[in-house]
């Protein structure tokens, strides 16, 4: 209900519009010079004023306290080099359009004693100033529109300029436009494209696993991927993991013969090995990623996955540490089911360590790699003929029955008289 005036000779002016009929004057301040805009923030009154005359006291920023409108005071002064025209604060910081000397940018954290932190000259003459994401549209009159990159404000560096037909008097920048008051010329809508924005960065703080536990301990892999990472810019994010470890050795005591107990580092998905210590606490994989969002900015993270030791008293995991590397090294000559694939063979192909026969189609997972067919689908096969169902083997009084239907041989079976034993 209060609206802050710049009024010019007169300072700043407070005056309360909560009737807009009937607007009423709370307080003033009468400055040294020529107030031309006021920010407020906090409680704070930011003023950029002027002086007619170049270089005399009172050309810069005040900042008064308004906390009490009745009896506005002054806390604090800078003055700058020449005409301040317009300000803008964000975050502690009181960005300046100062006429001939460009953009100024001072630290107000403390409002007592402002101190300019950096500062950038411009062509023209600063007249207005707008801050988004960490970029300073400066409208520099004659200069057109200026791009500043003011996210190290001891360094600001200008990324780009816009030239107008008349002169560019201020300025509001919205959603990926400029919206620009060009003098005689009107308004003036600019779109700066992508690469005048500052890139923020992903953020993998929230990152997490699709899956939230392992179960249960089939030695089995389960796929998995990242979910949770965001981007304060909207720019579509891509996954890598960089690297898988586990708080249990590869092959500790009742986890199985199997090596290694995870894979796809180096890609967006993770390959996690169902399997835990027999007699350990549960089984905690770290799985390590990097975001990236193709602009250059970067973040990485780390998951942690659970394998619990069971579903009783111990479904909740002890995480002792990234101990070990889940992918390896391991030992070259494994073969846990002897089926003729080493585990780091299985692994890579995506059969199973235990099983010689991962897809049950009476030919071994060995024998499928070297003839060239899937060893994890029944419906291929070396050659590609039909599966093979495994007959069991037959000796004795089985075959001979065997071969007799075969040859449509009548056979009769009698019982065989037991004995009695006497005692």
């Amino acid at each position: 209900g209060l609206a802050y005036v710049a009024d010019g000779t007169s300072g700043l002016r407070i005056i309360d519009v909560s009737t807009p009929a009937a607007p009423l004057e709370l307080g003033a301040l009468d400055t040294p010079g020529t107030a031309q805009d006021v920010e407020v923030v906090g409680g704070l009154a930011y003023v950029a004023e002027g002086s007619l005359f170049f270089g005399v006291p009172g050309s810069g920023l005040r900042i008064i306290d308004v906390s009490t409108p009745a009896a506005p005071v002054e806390l604090g002064a800078l003055d700058t080099l020449d005409f301040a025209r317009d300000v803008e604060v964000v975050g502690g910081l009181a960005y300046v359009a100062d006429g001939f000397s460009g953009l100024r940018i001072i630290d107000v954290s403390n409002p007592a004693a402002p101190v300019e932190q950096g500062a950038l000259e411009t062509p023209g003459f600063a007249q207005d100033v707008e801050v988004v994401g960490g970029l300073a549209y400066v409208a520099d009159n004659s200069s057109g529109l200026r791009i500043i990159d003011a996210s190290n404000s001891a360094a600001p560096v200008e990324l780009g300029a816009f030239d107008t037909p008349g002169f560019v008097v201020d300025v509001a920048v919205v959603g990926g436009l400029a919206y620009v008051a060009d003098s005689l010329f009107g308004l003036r809508i600019i779109d700066f494209g992508p690469e005048y924005v500052l890139n923020e960065p992903p953020n993998c703080s929230e990152a997490g696993m699709t899956l939230g536990e392992l179960w249960p301990p089939n030695h089995d892999f389960r796929q998995v991927s990242i979910e949770g990472v965001t981007d304060p810019d909207g720019d579509a994010t891509g996954i890598t993991i960089t690297g898988i470890s586990q708080d249990e050795q590869l092959d500790d005591l009742g986890s199985g013969s199997t090596c290694p107990d995870a894979a796809g580092v180096g890609t967006d998905l993770a390959l996690l090995r169902r399997e835990r210590s027999g007699g350990g606490d549960g089984r905690v994989y770290h799985v390590s990623l990097r975001a990236e969002d193709g602009r250059g900015g970067e973040c990485t993270g780390t998951v942690a996955v659970c394998h619990p030791h069971d579903q009783g008293q111990g479904e909740e995991c002890v995480d002792q540490g990234p101990l070990f590397d889940s992918t390896g090294p391991c030992d070259a000559s494994n073969d846990a089911d002897d089926d003729g694939l080493l585990d780091a063979e299985e692994a890579a192909v995506g059969t199973h360590l235990l099983n010689p026969d991962s897809d049950g189609d009476g030919f071994s997972d060995a024998e499928e790699v070297a003839a060239g067919s899937d060893p994890t689908s029944a419906a291929s096969t070396p050659g590609g003929g039909a599966a093979v169902t495994a007959v069991p083997a037959l000796s004795g009084w089985g075959l001979a029955l065997l071969m007799a239907l075969v040859a449509g041989v009548t056979i009769w079976v009698v019982p065989r008289q037991r004995k009695r034993v006497g005692c």
